[in-house]
């Protein structure tokens, strides 16, 4: 008889076991997300309301965390840009959002809604937009900085921080060339592949990420091509510096909120993208951020200094000049390979 009571006491023990660990599986959110790119203070708070544990990881680049999806990471929760949604649509690699979970989307601006890359808003939610630029110390600069050209110019030489990513990277030779930022003619790439050679050579740029915002702020560069978001950041921490789109052109991006397929935690990711688009979150989350909301009610929440910021929120010129960037399909494979060989230099 003992024998059969630790038998059954066994079995329930596992079973308890099993259904705890299928129950606890439901309660945890996996969450892949740029770096500095979310107030992780909401983040808590979200756990605590809802009893969800977010488990929280960082990339650096879209192709980054597309490289990490193939691998086979498990998320939840990713937040690509316009052209990757786009890349993930075509490779079936997003999960259709349940919107009746997410009442708050009616929040978000209508312009911001049936955009190329999700033209039927099936598997994405807009989180923030912002453009590509130049972040420069205004007490090293003489003369006005208005084009690509100081990037590029010698007598900037060991004071320029490149972004260390691809599409970026080339969008600013492209632009500054006169080219689209989607070519796909490859003399324009191996044009903007010689440019940035050169520039390695006679300008010595160095090739950063978020930490670019310290290092700038400590002196180490002068210019700095980065995103409106981190310009902000150091500029509300540091009144010297300044940002520009410049002449020629740039990139205004959009990122959003997407489920990647196979997600264990469809729901929760649901539960947490309509939590972001609650007005006092969105409001909160984007003053801690700095780059630019597309949602209504958090815009209309934000003084009037902020809004009519022209970093933030563009001029009719600056945005007819900028571009979203397209998924490029079997041609990024050319950015690829050359984006390889100026790295190797």
């Amino acid at each position: 008889m003992k024998k059969i009571m630790l038998s059954i006491l066994a079995i329930i023990l596992v079973f308890s076991a099993l259904t705890g660990c299928s129950s606890s599986s439901k309660e945890v959110l996996y969450i892949f997300n740029w770096g500095d790119f979310i107030d992780m203070d909401l983040v808590r708070d979200f756990e605590k309301e809802y009893g969800i544990k977010v488990i929280y990881d960082e990339y650096d680049t879209n192709e980054s965390m597309y490289a990490r999806l193939k691998a086979g990471g498990k998320y939840d929760l990713i937040f690509p840009s316009d052209y990757m949604i786009a890349k993930l649509i075509s490779e079936d690699m997003l999960e259709e959002i349940d919107f009746n979970n997410i009442p708050n989307y009616k929040y978000i601006m209508d312009n911001f809604k049936n955009m190329n890359f999700d033209p039927e808003n099936k598997y994405s939610v807009p989180y923030v937009w912002g453009t590509l630029g130049i972040l420069y110390n205004t007490e090293k600069v003489q003369g006005n900085v208005d084009s690509w050209s100081v990037v590029f110019d010698p007598a900037n030489k060991n004071q320029v921080f490149m972004i260390d990513s691809m599409r970026d990277t080339l969008a600013v030779a492209l632009n500054y060339l006169g080219y689209s930022i989607n070519s796909k003619n490859e003399q324009e790439l191996e044009e903007a592949k010689r440019l940035l050679i050169k520039q390695r050579s006679e300008v010595n740029p160095v090739y950063v990420n978020d930490e670019g915002k310290d290092m700038i702020m400590e002196g180490q560069a002068v210019f700095f091509v980065t995103w409106s978001g981190e310009a902000m950041q150091v500029i509300s921490e540091d009144p010297r510096f300044h940002y520009i789109v410049p002449k020629e052109g740039s990139n205004l991006f959009i990122d959003n909120m997407a489920i990647p397929k196979g997600a264990r935690n469809k729901e929760n990711a649901e539960k947490f993208i309509n939590y972001m688009l609650r007005p006092d979150v969105a409001k909160a989350n984007i003053e801690y951020i700095g780059y630019s909301t597309p949602h209504k009610a958090a815009w209309e929440g934000l003084d009037t200094e902020t809004k009519n910021n022209p970093i933030l929120y563009l001029s009719d010129e600056v945005i007819k000049k900028a571009e979203i960037f397209i998924d490029l399909g079997p041609f990024l494979d050319v950015y690829s390979r050359v984006w390889r060989e100026i790295k190797n230099q």
